[in-house]
């Protein structure tokens, strides 16, 4: 009986103590394996690409460098390239395409220019809207239209002193509609082909409103202003 009580008393002890290392392990082995994966958590990945793909397989992102200008594109679900953003030179360049790939919007900054450009098909910009080093004194942001062989069409100035320009086919300004603060002026200028000339000029400012025509070149001489107490 009593060699009976100290077999089961053993069995006991073994048991316990096996509790004992195996609650132990459990508690000691997860705080191991999380120091152990900190422990392995670089400071910094390097690669020439990362890509990010569907559960179709396809390539949905991809974080990658093209002559050595890092870049980031994203995808559509035909693998057609739909945004693209990267640096080149220092200057930041979001480009937005359409199915089939091509660039039809370009936000971009450059050395003293910020912009949005509007493409056609065939990759010709027909719309730029931008700010950037002015032209004349107080300029502000700048929208300008284009045909589709290129050529500037309407130019529209801002920053307190309004233009705005209706050019000829070669992008020469011929008509010129404009409010300037110094001297104070509004009105309207035909340009000839060269845009140095005035051919007619037709406005209001400081004295009254002032009307002239040129045959020749000097707009001057052919100048007439009625003051501003008379019809």
């Amino acid at each position: 009986m009593n060699r009976t009580i100290e077999d089961r008393l053993a069995r006991l002890e073994r048991a316990n103590r096996r509790l004992t290392f195996f609650c132990a392990a459990l508690v000691v082995l997860p705080m191991l394996v999380v120091a152990g994966w900190r422990a392995q958590v670089p400071d910094v990945i390097r690669a020439h690409s990362f890509e990010v793909v569907g559960e179709d397989g396809n390539v949905k992102g991809r974080l990658w460098h093209v002559k050595n200008v890092a870049a980031l594109s994203l995808y559509d679900s035909k693998g057609v390239a739909r945004i693209d953003m990267n640096s080149p030179d220092g200057s930041p360049r979001i480009r937005v395409m359409n199915d089939e790939g091509q660039a039809r919007a370009v936000l971009e900054v450059s050395a003293g220019r910020a912009g949005l450009r509007l493409l056609d098909p065939g990759d010709k910009t027909r719309l730029d809207l931008s700010t950037g080093p002015p032209l004349i004194e107080g300029e502000g942001p700048r929208l300008n239209f284009y045909t589709k062989k290129g050529k500037l069409e309407v130019t529209l100035l801002g920053g307190g002193t309004p233009i705005m320009h209706f050019n000829d086919s070669d992008g020469n300004p011929r008509i010129i509609l404009a409010v300037l603060n110094d001297p104070e002026y509004a009105g309207i200028m035909v340009m000839g082909k060269d845009f140095s000339k005035q051919k007619v000029r037709i406005g209001n400012e400081t004295g009254g409103t002032w009307f002239g025509i040129s045959v020749r070149d000097d707009l001057k001489e052919y100048k007439h202003t009625i003051p501003p107490d008379k019809p």
